[in-house]
């Protein structure tokens, strides 16, 4: 059996991203709390992660929005070079993340993880455009939350601290 966080691990740190690697920690960490069969959307593409969460949690219906982003199509190698169960695995390739907002139907997401537009006025569309979807319990991660003063500002609409940070995230646990 393939242990995805340290695959995942090590094509982050082959990358040149040590600090992605604790992002992967805390990923991990959130994934145990998802449902079995729950919703994942993610808007931006980080290959580790993807590749984490495909590879350790199959029955997540996963929905990614590159929202601009060209890695997206390296991702689907991986998972093809690696066998791993794609069927619940939607990727949209040069999708605008608050479009594909307003046409989602398919039900309460359970973990909402933005890693893309790194402007304060794009943050906070995404977040507000989103937010709504999100189910009870569940949880949102701001990629570069700690590192990106900017990110920091955008998150603002969030009125409390993340309940878990890595090196460069924070997130959020909403009951």
């Amino acid at each position: 059996m393939i242990d995805y966080l340290k695959w995942a691990k090590d094509r982050s740190i082959d990358k040149g991203s040590r600090s992605c690697a604790s992002d992967l920690d805390m990923i991990a960490e959130i994934l145990k709390d998802i449902p079995q069969g729950g919703r994942l959307v993610k808007l931006g593409a980080n290959c580790p992660a993807a590749l984490l969460i495909v590879g350790s949690r199959p029955d997540i219906k996963f929905l990614s929005i590159d929202d601009g982003d060209t890695t997206m199509p390296h991702e689907m190698q991986q998972f093809i070079e690696f066998k791993m169960d794609v069927s619940n695995f939607d990727c949209r390739i040069g999708a605008d993340g608050l479009i594909s907002a307003s046409l989602y139907s398919a039900g309460p997401i359970d973990l909402l993880f933005l890693d893309s537009n790194f402007t304060i006025n794009g943050m906070k569309a995404r977040l507000e455009s989103w937010m709504r979807f999100m189910g009870k319990p569940s949880w949102l991660i701001m990629h570069d939350w700690v590192r990106y003063p900017k990110v920091k500002e955008a998150c603002q609409v969030i009125t409390r601290q993340p309940d878990k940070t890595s090196e460069m995230s924070g997130a959020w646990r909403f009951q």
